[in-house]
């Protein structure tokens, strides 16, 4: 798509007015947001919105405002000061009034029609990216080195509404201490501290990129957001994420591992000599205990075999990206973005178990039959379990029955051979391909990576080198044998940048 008119649009959308059209998209959602929160935490009452019009009038224009009332009190300022404009208060006072009392309820049916909602919840969200970056802008100006505080206000601007909600429902008389924004934070709130946070980072020059490209790259995720949960209701894109860091931050990884060395403990302790009974006639006390513990063992030996694939799977995973950052690091900076990209979607092309000798086939596209698939080979570990790990790799020559290596007899658990195999006929066949490089300046440096003498960079890509050698034989080779291999292979990796360098000169 043009660039330019990207940032035509991205300008056009930072220098609109909100008010009126988008206030009162915002102020008839969240007009039907109180509604809909009547009608599920209020069914006791009958006619409630008719018995108590104060209450939910109060109730609509707090969470309308709640972004400007919050920040506002933060700030040191009158919580009231965007009131001082009647017009905003009477606009927000016929969204409300329409909404809950228009004849035969029309406005109320009229704004849950789909295309309808669409249009006005677009409106929302482009409305929320311009509250979140004026109250960044803002605070910035007032407190220049105050981050923190300028991501909080930013965000607050952005999802008032979410966090006012446990206040709202108190002043219906409802009081829903268990579920508030700060035990279960909604994906607008998440959203809004990023978006806040990539504000500032632009706002302090860490974010060179086009002011309007930034921002309508965080208004489209908005929008975006906002589309698919009008069709799939709840989506929340930042869960995967949390659970993974979850998992690797606050230690429920090391929970697991705990828990299953403890029984493991345990069921070695019932196995020892002395703690088996002696037979005697009838019923063996020692079988018993036997058949117990070999029950118990079972059950240890599958959920120990499923906790390490799937830790081993989140940390290969790490690898992935890691390698993107570590390879755009030794090439010029305006091919950086491309291996980055390229890194992640290999995973798209990885395949197991079926197809031909040496590439898969679609038997098992969109993972197809895998969840209700048993274990493969009588394992103790499930199907899909099994097929995240491999999903790292290229390991059709290796884990699918049909390998041509397989076939050979190879035995490599870390699937080094297929990868570095491709991974070099590949690089081979892209030089062959494009040629030597075609430079229009005298500067062809790497933009991470220092020349021609000793560095951290080069000390990584002998290290590399090394574990390239050593990895298809893990599992098999003894640490000698490791050392001497990797040895040879960073010796091979010197003397053939030698070998380049003279060719090329």
């Amino acid at each position: 798509m043009n660039k330019e008119l990207l940032i035509y649009i991205g300008s056009q959308l930072s220098q609109i007015r909100l008010y009126p059209l988008f206030d009162i998209c915002h102020y008839l959602l969240i007009a039907i947001q109180v509604r809909d929160d009547i009608q599920q935490c209020q069914t006791a009452t009958q006619n409630f919105t008719r018995r108590h019009p104060l209450s939910c009038w109060l109730s609509t224009v707090l969470l309308c405002f709640s972004g400007s009332i919050l920040t506002n009190f933060l700030l040191a300022e009158s919580p009231l000061k965007d009131f001082i404009h009647h017009q905003h208060l009477l606009l927000a006072t016929v969204c409300w009034y329409i909404v809950f009392y228009f004849p035969f309820d029309f406005i109320n049916y009229l704004l849950r029609f789909l295309p309808i909602r669409l249009v006005i919840g677009i409106g929302k969200e482009i409305r929320r990216t311009k509250t979140i970056y004026d109250g960044v802008r803002l605070t910035l100006s007032l407190y220049p080195d105050s981050y923190i505080i300028v991501i909080l206000i930013g965000a607050i601007r952005g999802c008032g509404e979410t966090i006012m909600s446990s206040i709202d429902r108190l002043i219906r008389g409802v009081w829903l201490p268990a579920q508030h924004e700060f035990l279960f934070p909604s994906f607008a709130t998440k959203a809004c501290f990023l978006s806040s946070l990539i504000f500032l980072l632009y706002r302090i020059e860490l974010l060179r990129f086009q002011h309007e490209l930034i921002y309508l790259c965080v208004a489209s995720i908005f929008i975006y957001v906002r589309i698919i949960t009008s069709f799939f209701k709840q989506y929340d894109p930042f869960m995967p994420f949390e659970n993974l860091s979850s998992g690797l931050l606050f230690n429920s990884w090391i929970d697991i591992i705990s828990d299953a060395y403890r029984r493991a403990t345990i069921n070695n302790s019932l196995t020892t000599p002395q703690n088996l009974a002696i037979s005697s006639g009838g019923l063996s006390p020692s079988n018993t205990s036997n058949a117990l513990m070999n029950t118990k063992k079972d059950g240890f030996t599958e959920s120990t075999d499923l906790v390490w694939v799937l830790i081993s799977t989140v940390l290969v995973w790490i690898m992935i990206p890691g390698s993107g950052l570590y390879s755009s690091g030794m090439i010029k900076r305006k091919n950086a973005l491309l291996i980055l990209w390229l890194s992640p979607m290999s995973v798209s092309v990885t395949t197991i178990r079926s197809g031909s000798a040496f590439i898969g086939d679609l038997a098992r596209i969109t993972l197809k039959n895998i969840i209700n698939e048993s274990p493969i080979n009588k394992t103790t570990i499930p199907t899909i379990a099994y097929c995240l790990f491999p999903l790292m790799f290229v390991s059709q020559w290796i884990r699918s029955q049909n390998g041509w290596a397989r076939s050979l007899g190879s035995l490599d658990h870390a699937d080094g051979a297929p990868i570095h195999i491709q991974v070099g006929t590949s690089s081979l066949a892209y030089s062959l391909l494009f040629g030597k490089r075609h430079a229009t300046t005298n500067n062809t440096s790497k933009h991470s990576s220092p020349k021609y003498k000793f560095s951290l960079a080069r000390f990584c890509m002998g290290s590399i080198a090394g574990l390239v050698c050593i990895t298809p034989g893990s599992g098999y080779a003894s640490i000698p044998a490791s050392v001497v291999l990797g040895t040879f292979g960073s010796t091979c990796v010197y003397f053939g940048r030698k070998i380049t360098t003279y060719s090329s000169n």
